[in-house]
């Protein structure tokens, strides 16, 4: 399950509908809930599935809520009005739906009498299209929400493979850049390194330190090895191809122009008047 921020889920007052929460309720039920108590599940458009398969099953649990006050445009008139804030525990099915750009509100679900206690509580939560409440919060969830190493960059690339023959240059600009990936590499270690103050007494040969650059370019050759041979079996695989394409075709022709030694032609009718006919 994965935790998402506070959202805004309710606001007091009139519905979209003609139905109100009241102030009242939305406090009550911040103070009330309690997950150990009875923990309110997120579903799609109020349709509780029986079946835990899509659409209509569990999109996760309501973690925690709490109210605070908001200012809301309400017919060209600004108004503070207390909101209820929802936060989610929501499963990946819930998180493919928001990334598709699906069921982007929220509608709550209030049971009246919980537990004949005469008061209200939130029983669950709807992703929807058409919340009744205003001021409900357009949902984003961020994956990247709780994750501390903003400072590291990475450069997303994407392999492709295709059917066409490759060819020499194609290697030597694949071997090129791992050379300079490495150099890249092999230069930032090298900067972040302090030398150190020239020793009064010549190292012991124990414990060499490891030559990062020789290794690299190691890495390096073999690679460019790899690329060569790989491009001169292509080579030949291409040419063993041709060949054979070459030798069907002169069969194929071979094959249409021979005629079996029993071939015999057939004499041409010469049209007599005089055969012999059928006594019908």
């Amino acid at each position: 399950m994965a935790r998402t921020k506070f959202f805004r889920v309710a606001v007091e007052g009139p519905t979209a509908d003609g139905r109100e929460i009241s102030r009242a309720d939305i406090q009550h039920i911040a103070d009330s809930y309690n997950t150990e108590t009875r923990t309110a599940t997120i579903n799609c458009e109020h349709i509780h599935g029986f079946s835990p398969e899509p659409p209509f099953n569990n999109y996760g649990t309501v973690a925690a809520v709490k109210t605070e006050e908001v200012d809301l445009q309400v017919g060209g008139k600004t108004e503070k009005r207390l909101a209820l804030f929802a936060q989610f525990d929501l499963n990946d099915q819930a998180k493919a739906l928001n990334k598709a750009g699906q069921k982007l509100f929220t509608s709550i679900e209030i049971r009246p009498d919980f537990a004949k206690t005469g008061k209200p509580y939130l029983e669950a939560v709807a992703f929807t299209d058409s919340p009744a409440s205003l001021g409900t919060e357009l949902l984003k969830f961020s994956t990247r929400e709780d994750r501390k190493d903003h400072l590291c960059v990475v450069d997303e690339i994407t392999l492709e493979f295709s059917d066409e023959t490759g060819s020499e240059a194609e290697a030597s600009a694949m071997n090129s850049m791992f050379r300079k990936m490495f150099s890249s590499f092999l230069s930032s270690q090298q900067k972040e390194e302090t030398p150190a103050p020239a020793p009064a007494s010549p190292p012991s040969a124990a414990d060499p330190k490891p030559d990062l650059a020789a290794f690299g370019a190691q890495i390096c050759d073999s690679f460019d090895n790899m690329t060569r041979k790989f491009a001169a079996a292509q080579t030949q695989a291409e040419a063993r191809i041709g060949a054979l394409t070459q030798r069907v075709s002169d069969l194929e022709g071979e094959l249409e122009q021979a005629r079996p030694n029993s071939y015999r032609a057939r004499p041409q009718g010469r049209g007599d008047a005089d055969q012999i006919r059928a006594d019908c």
